[in-house]
């Protein structure tokens, strides 16, 4: 085939990518993270995203030599995570990570973005693509100490509160429990399995929120010694309580502040059950 100019050409090649690849969702620049034997190099590269679940990768806008094709589904693509920085990186700091992972579980590519919105920009298109499971959408989420009602002791974990339950997530520090809810709250899951899989590592407990029932308890009717807590942290914490029909909670957070945002958001949870 030939054309007779290189417009004509363009608007060709435009259609028969339209009706092979399907709509342009979204096209920009990234940098793609590139390791050669044990040096990792950063290059710019420019991305589009298409409706047949498909990424391609040019070197620039020109796009004369197709450099990556990913195929964004559950075959080839398990789930696309935020990324850490690269402390490796040899030039500038990478801070807006996108890491795309095989089925494996492994990291097939990985792309930064100059800026949070552009990363949230390819998020978005490449969620709309792959028809992903929908992300979570969490009420209020938050450092509390608990306990159940049957037990003594009091742990400290990090929950948040979505629609129907009460997660746990897994580690006893502010900071682990945080990223597993940040993953949770941005990860992109090609499948309803892939998403399983994803939540069971995150997630350490769902306490389904089955007909609440909220209630703030006294400090003072709090036995210290009994429920094996240190008086110091017991008078410091703010108690309330959650009663389900699977059981009775007991929670406390740091500052009346944090106690404010819970009730409300327990509030919130109940008029929308």
């Amino acid at each position: 085939l030939s054309c007779k100019n290189a417009q004509e050409l363009n608007e060709w090649t435009m259609h028969l990518k339209y009706a092979i690849f399907g709509k342009l969702v979204w096209s920009g620049y990234l940098t793609q993270k590139y390791k050669k034997k044990l040096k990792i190099k950063w290059k710019r590269r420019y991305l589009e995203v298409y409706a047949s679940q498909t990424v391609h990768v040019y070197k620039n806008p020109t796009k004369h030599k197709l450099k990556q094709q990913l195929e964004m589904n559950a075959k080839h693509i398990s789930c696309v995570k935020y990324g850490t920085d690269d402390a490796d990186a040899d030039d500038d700091e990478h801070t807006h990570v996108i890491e795309v992972y095989d089925t494996q579980q492994c990291v097939r590519s990985t792309f930064s973005a100059a800026n949070e919105h552009t990363r949230e920009q390819f998020m978005d298109a490449l969620r709309h693509i792959m028809n992903a499971s929908p992300r979570i959408h969490i009420l209020h989420h938050g450092l509390l100490y608990f306990r159940a009602d049957t037990l003594k002791s009091w742990k400290c974990a990090y929950f948040a509160l979505i629609q129907g339950s009460l997660l746990q997530f897994k580690g006893d520090e502010l900071e682990t429990g945080a990223q597993y809810c940040q993953q949770l709250m941005h990860n992109i899951y090609a499948d309803d399995d892939f998403y399983n899989i994803g939540f069971q590592e995150c997630v350490q407990r769902s306490i389904p929120m089955i007909e609440p029932q909220f209630d703030r308890k006294e400090i003072e009717a709090m036995d210290t010694k009994r429920y094996r807590l240190s008086q110091t942290l017991m008078q410091k914490l703010k108690i309330f309580s959650v009663t389900t029909t699977i059981g009775k909670y007991y929670f406390g957070a740091l500052d009346s502040t944090q106690l404010l945002s819970w009730c409300q958001s327990f509030e919130r949870h109940v008029r929308n059950a």
